[in-house]
């Protein structure tokens, strides 16, 4: 019996293929991409904004003490090399001050040759070349002349007391050499009596020579031997003042070279705290002249005319250097800082630049804040991330001028993570979540 079938109907088994064909190929699809996500590594980041900065940061250009500016080199912009001269501050007072101290140090120094050539015995005073070269200075003439006739008089007040006692001494010598021939011309005398008075006692022993004449002969020698012994004491009192006479000249030389030790010292004293003073003070000169710290650019100019007044401390201008390492200052949000550290690769892009015509660099990471910080304005907390960009990296655009501030877009590679941890963490965080809660 033949077989009858509608036209146009398909059979169920051949309805079922593709159907089934489609599930297959839908399932091979999915199994793949499981299979894909379940071993195929990508890239973690941890994405952070930030902007530019240099190595050093700006460079303030402060002025300790302030003052009138006197002479202004530089505006708003201007590119500078370290050392050039930004600005002047004026010096009247600071130039009046180092030349009274100037002054008064070498009126010191003067004082002082004058008391080493005292203690030396020179015969005239002998000034160091640092005063001798600016002799030429009326003031300093002055004070070196003033210095000379001091010795001069000194000098000569010492050898008139020292020719006192010496003209005394000459006059005791003098009167024991008249001492000494009166005594020795009364031992003669004396000697002669004793000669005569023998022979007269043997005469008044044979009644020759009366007893009176014997007698009177012999006061006349004890009168002479009582004049001998008054020249004799009178002899000893004039080598004892010679002797005193030469202790005062030595007390004489002892004090006058005390007086000159003491004086230098106090002089020295003086010069080693005048010369600190004038240190300070050419300091405070030189500080006048306010130069570049650093090259780079002129930023944040707080003086524009001549005679404004800096006040003490002020920041008077910024230097932006513009020969530092490019650095890069980013804020990582707490709950990802555990996955940063140092070493890490980094991508950048610059916000500001055209996505389409700058291409993307990289950098390292070089420093991780060791704690949080908190924006004053939001009240948001962050960690600062420091990011190097090496110089080869910064060749790539050549076309671009980066300057600090400039806003970045930074992804800082954590490391490797496949895309079904990606898929299922969440899923991950809120089981743990759940099972805490329980």
């Amino acid at each position: 019996m033949a077989s009858t079938s509608k036209p146009g109907k398909i059979p169920a088994a051949n309805a079922a293929l593709p159907l089934r064909l489609g599930w297959l190929i839908l399932l091979g699809a999915f199994g793949g991409f499981l299979l894909w996500a379940a071993l195929a590594p990508l890239d973690s980041a941890v994405n952070a904004a930030g902007v530019v900065v240099v190595e050093s940061y700006h460079k303030e250009v402060q002025h300790l003490e302030g003052g009138i500016v006197k002479t202004l080199s530089v505006r708003e912009g201007d590119e500078v090399t370290e050392g050039q001269v930004l600005l002047t501050l004026d010096e009247t007072s600071d130039k009046a001050t180092v030349e009274i101290i100037t002054r008064d140090l070498f009126a010191l120094l003067a004082a002082e040759a004058r008391l080493q050539a005292e203690l030396a015995g020179l015969p005239e005073v002998q000034f160091p070349p640092r005063l001798l070269e600016r002799r030429d200075a009326p003031w300093l003439e002055e004070a070196m002349s003033a210095q000379r006739e001091l010795f001069a008089a000194r000098r000569r007040s010492k050898m008139g007391q020292r020719d006192i006692f010496a003209q005394r001494i000459s006059q005791y010598q003098e009167q024991i050499s008249g001492l000494t021939a009166q005594e020795q011309s009364r031992l003669e005398q004396l000697r002669l009596y004793e000669e005569e008075i023998l022979g007269l006692r043997k005469l008044a022993s044979e009644g020759n020579v009366s007893r009176n004449y014997l007698l009177e002969k012999e006061r006349q020698r004890a009168k002479l031997k009582g004049e001998q012994g008054q020249y004799t004491a009178e002899r000893a009192r004039a080598e004892l003042s010679i002797g005193e006479t030469r202790l005062q000249l030595l007390q004489l030389d002892k004090t006058f070279r005390e007086e000159a030790v003491n004086q230098l010292s106090n002089v020295q004293n003086r010069i080693a705290q005048t010369e600190e003073r004038l240190v300070a003070a050419e300091d405070r000169l030189s500080r006048k002249v306010i130069r570049a710290p650093a090259s780079g650019r002129v930023i944040g100019l707080t003086v524009h005319n001549i005679a404004e007044v800096v006040r003490p401390g002020e920041t008077i201008m910024n230097i932006v250097p513009g020969g530092d390492e490019l650095v890069l200052e980013v804020d990582i949000d707490p709950n990802d800082i555990t996955h940063v550290s140092v070493g890490m690769v980094s991508t950048v892009r610059f916000s500001a630049l055209s996505r389409r015509n700058t291409p993307i660099i990289t950098g390292e990471v070089i420093q991780v804040a060791a704690d949080t910080v908190s924006n004053e304005r939001t009240g948001r907390s962050y960690y600062s991330v420091r990011v190097r960009v090496p110089p080869e990296q910064l060749a790539l655009l050549p076309e671009v001028r980066i300057v600090p501030g400039m806003p970045v877009q930074v992804l800082i590679l954590t490391g490797k993570r496949t895309a079904l941890s990606y898929l299922t963490s969440p899923f991950q965080d809120i089981a743990e979540n759940a099972m805490l809660e329980h």
